[in-house]
């Protein structure tokens, strides 16, 4: 009998929503120990609530079977826990990205100079990564195709945000050259 050792941790979750429309609400691919990688994880709106089912394939009596599934609950929580932690920090960025503009807009209003928006994270240029980069990432991404005049920038930490020789050391070439004037925190971990 094999000695269990060993614990797999998620390294890792990436997840595209598939509309608003039906049950299917996203399919994500969950890495482990950034060694491990399973797709087509299905997150599936039911009557109590969200819940993942597992990539499956069709047998040939007709049933879907799982190809890969954990197999305890603990480890089947974990993995739903994770999912479902991607997809509401999904909903997280298009509410970051208005943050950003509407504090753009209101920067422009009350001082009356352009503003420059810098999406702040504890991480500048991918430094570190993590979903909550990932959600800064994407809400600077959706910013630029709302708003494509708007000079905005991230994921930037404060001091490549606001001082131009760290600037231009840490983000080199980013548009705002350490001047930002608007700050967007994403958490309070930023």
């Amino acid at each position: 009998m094999l000695e269990r050792w060993y614990k797999m941790n998620i390294t890792d979750v990436r997840l595209r929503k598939v509309g608003e429309e039906g049950k299917l609400k996203a399919i994500a691919s969950v890495t482990f120990d950034d060694e491990f990688v399973v797709h087509d994880i299905k997150v599936i709106e039911g009557e109590k609530g969200l819940f993942i089912a597992m990539p499956s394939k069709k047998a040939v009596d007709g049933e879907y079977r799982d190809i890969a599934h954990p197999i305890n609950q603990s480890a089947r929580e974990n993995l739903q826990s994770a999912v479902l932690k991607a997809y509401y920090d999904a909903d997280d960025a298009e509410e970051l990205s208005e943050i950003a503009i509407s504090s753009s807009k209101s920067f422009e209003q009350l001082v009356g100079t352009q503003p420059k928006v810098a999406m702040l994270s504890y991480s500048t240029y991918g430094s570190a990564h993590s979903a909550s980069t990932e959600k800064v990432i994407e809400a600077t991404k959706l910013v630029k195709e709302k708003e494509p005049n708007l000079l905005v920038d991230g994921e930037l930490q404060l001091d490549a945000a606001i001082i131009p020789e760290v600037a231009e050391f840490k983000a080199k070439g980013s548009p705002l050259k350490g001047q930002a004037n608007v700050l967007v925190f994403p958490d309070l971990g930023a």
